[in-house]
Parts: structure tokens; C-alpha cells; sequence
């Protein structure tokens, strides 16, 4: 099966961005509980490493990842027309309503 040409510079970067922010969420949230775990004691169960008193630490990686949503929903659009491109299935080479060039 032949490759796709690469998207446009714009979406390129949208497409980088969005990545960006949904794997710093991620790192940050395993951070969180490397942390948790190197400040408990040896014997502590994995079961009680979050707690009431440090639960709200997991509130810190949902606005990175938020904010990647966000960038998805408002910038993951044809250039020119603004309709919303396909996200469960490649980008085409052109876009279905305009006719804009998405590929090349």
C-alpha cells in the first residue's frame, strides 16, 4: 500500500501540538505517582498510595489534557473552509467540502 504525501505545514503543526500537550498530561501524571510511590515507605500497598489528602495532585495533568481537546475541537479544521477533518480515519488529500489541499 502506497503512503500518503505528508499534511500541509498547518496541520502538521496543529497535529504536533495536540500530541504535545496529551503526552506532557500523561508524563506529568506519571510524575505524580513516581512521586507518591518514592515518598511512601517500602511497605506501603499500591492500593494506598493515593489518599483524601493527595488525591487532588491528579487535578494537575486534566487542564494539559483538556487544553489538548481543546486544540483538537478548535484548530483540527480544514484551513480555508473551517469544517471539522476526520479523526478516526487518515486526513484525505484534499478537503470533502472545499476542495482545499490537505496533503502535499
Amino acid at each position: 500500500m502506497p503512503s500518503q504525501p505528508p499534511l500541509i505545514h498547518y496541520l502538521a503543526n496543529v497535529k504536533r501540538w495536540i500530541w504535545l500537550t496529551y503526552l506532557a498530561g500523561f508524563f506529568v501524571f506519571l510524575g505524580i505517582v513516581a512521586l507518591l510511590n518514592s515518598l511512601s515507605p517500602p511497605s506501603t500497598p499500591a492500593n494506598e498510595l493515593v489518599g483524601w489528602g493527595n488525591a487532588w495532585l491528579f487535578l494537575l495533568p486534566a487542564p494539559i489534557i483538556g487544553y489538548g481537546f481543546y486544540l483538537s475541537a478548535r484548530y483540527w479544521r480544514c484551513p480555508k473552509c473551517g469544517q471539522p477533518l476526520p479523526t478516526k480515519s487518515p486526513v484525505p488529500a484534499q478537503c470533502r467540502h472545499c476542495g482545499t489541499a490537505l496533503r502535499g
